[in-house]
């Protein structure tokens, strides 16, 4: 019996610290800055986030679907050294973090990640949304605050 009682209060502390590794994490990547300007250049993240409930898709609706583009505030020109790495979807201090399913340079000036597969989080719910990504060898996190998921009826 003790040993059972031992066992439970680790395996408590264990999760306790877990989640305090999560809100952590989930208050750092919200410190990211909402626009990056580097030389002339100023980048900006419009994400986009949606769950299908169409009659066609699973029960319950779609898992996440995301949708982050980096532009240049200015529509000049970003380097073709930009390179994307990951999305964050933070919703309170849950993190749905994954590598970009899809990347395609819109325009010159634009550059879009897309992610599938997410949580069955929201519709109609405000998370925050993170984008990393490397330019010029150096890795970089950019912020867009309160974006809405969405959902296809």
């Amino acid at each position: 019996m003790k040993n059972s009682l031992i066992a439970i209060c680790i395996l408590l502390s264990c999760l306790s610290c877990k989640k305090e590794k999560h809100q952590t994490f989930a208050d750092e990547l919200r410190q990211s800055p909402e626009q990056i300007t580097f030389e002339t250049k100023t980048l900006d993240l419009i994400a986009s986030l949606r769950r299908d409930f169409m009659p066609i898709s699973e029960p319950g609706g779609s898992p996440l679907y995301a949708n982050s583009t980096i532009i240049e505030v200015d529509s000049q020109d970003i380097p073709e050294s930009i390179h994307l790495i990951k999305h964050f979807i933070i919703h309170g201090d849950e993190i749905w973090e994954t590598e970009f399913t899809k990347i395609n340079t819109l325009y010159s000036w634009a550059i879009r990640g897309s992610s599938q597969n997410g949580p069955k989080w929201g519709p109609d719910i405000e998370v925050d949304v993170v984008c990393e990504f490397e330019l010029n060898g150096k890795t970089h996190r950019i912020l867009e605050k309160s974006t809405q998921i969405k959902a296809t009826f």
